[in-house]
């Protein structure tokens, strides 16, 4: 079966493999609960529609989310969410220590579209929380390691690869832990 896929698949160019999981999202969220990670917190900041947050639940049941957005029309998709709170706004304006109340025991998810490193280094309670999550544009993947690391963390998973309509590699989501 998986050779006739393939067959059909290669007339466009593409092909059908297995992967590990390690290389996704839900994978790096395995890898924190396999290591003992249990957050209380969960901040999503860059929410759109929740759908990351409701995965994150699969993982972290018994964690409050509170899921930072800046686009209202979300709105109603975010609030069902279970445990979440909504906060309709731009991180920036709304600090990212105004939400955290526990920093030992939170997750941090961040996809600004590029406006993370502001956040991050405005940030006095980032270095206390123990992984954080990164959307990281080549263009700023440089900066974005050198602040985390500058704040303590190390790469533990580098994964969800996103490529351009000519096939290049645009961006990667990358999960730092202390």
């Amino acid at each position: 079966m998986k050779n006739f896929i393939n067959k059909i698949l290669g007339v466009v160019g593409l092909k059908l493999e297995r992967t590990s999981g390690r290389a996704t999202m839900a994978g790096a969220l395995a890898y924190l609960k396999d290591k003992g990670f249990a957050p209380t917190h969960i901040i999503d900041g860059g929410a759109s529609d929740g759908r990351w947050s409701r995965m994150a639940q699969r993982s972290f049941p018994d964690a409050r989310y509170t899921l930072v957005e800046m686009q209202p029309h979300y709105e109603k998709s975010l609030k069902q969410v279970r445990s979440g709170t909504v906060v309709i706004g731009a991180l920036g304006p709304i600090t990212l220590d105004s939400l955290i109340k526990d920093p030992e025991r939170t997750l941090l998810k961040l996809d600004l579209d590029g406006a993370e490193p502001p956040v991050l280094a405005a940030s006095k309670l980032l270095s206390r929380i123990p992984a954080v999550i990164l959307e990281c544009p080549f263009s700023q993947l440089v900066d974005k390691c050198e602040l985390m690391a500058e704040r303590g963390f190390n790469i533990a998973r580098i994964f969800d690869l996103n490529y351009n309509s000519t096939g290049d590699m645009t961006q990667v989501d990358i999960l730092f832990v202390r």
